[in-house]
């Protein structure tokens, strides 16, 4: 039984190779037998002899060790070690997951809509936005950038083009 409750939907919880115990303290972190380097102790859920440990209180972590802070026995089990995601980066979204209303042109895009704005088809051509632009914006080096005018600034607001900006 790998959960209890409802399975998590995201992450990258990952159950590390098995550890067989010995009379140490420090063991190799392992998943898919290549070494498996956490970004901190707190981000492992570790069971010893059936009892999940305190992360810093119990072990801690220096590279991919994991390291107890008392020596365990050859007789201890180390029952299972997950490591409770990737801190720091990104998850690829599943194939087919992403659908054209979780990219939001408003959050992309700064504002704006499409005509029809029906998911797919010809109706998705047209581009509808603001005429005054509110925030100041970068367009940065080695991109592009295009918007339709008449375009006017609003007060304080600036545009610095470090990459290609047309305005059509």
């Amino acid at each position: 039984m790998p959960y209890v409750g409802k399975q998590p939907l995201a992450g990258a919880f990952k159950k590390l190779d098995s550890i067989t115990s010995a009379a140490t303290a420090t063991f190799a972190l392992q998943y898919n037998g290549a070494p498996y380097t956490p970004a901190s102790a707190t981000t492992l859920m570790v069971s010893v002899n059936g009892v999940t440990q305190a992360p810093i209180d119990a072990y801690g972590v220096n590279g991919s060790n994991i390291v107890f802070t008392s020596a365990l026995s050859a007789s201890d089990v180390i029952d299972y070690i997950v490591a409770l995601g990737d801190v720091g980066n990104a998850t690829v979204p599943v194939d087919g997951s992403v659908t054209q209303a979780k990219l939001d042109p408003t959050l992309v895009l700064g504002g704006g809509s499409y005509l029809g704005d029906s998911g797919g088809g010809t109706a998705d051509i047209f581009r509808v936005h603001e005429s005054e632009l509110n925030t100041s914006v970068t367009v940065v080096a080695n991109t592009n950038a295009l918007c339709a005018g008449p375009l006017t600034l609003a007060t304080g607001v600036t545009v610095t083009v470090n990459g290609n900006l047309v305005i059509a």
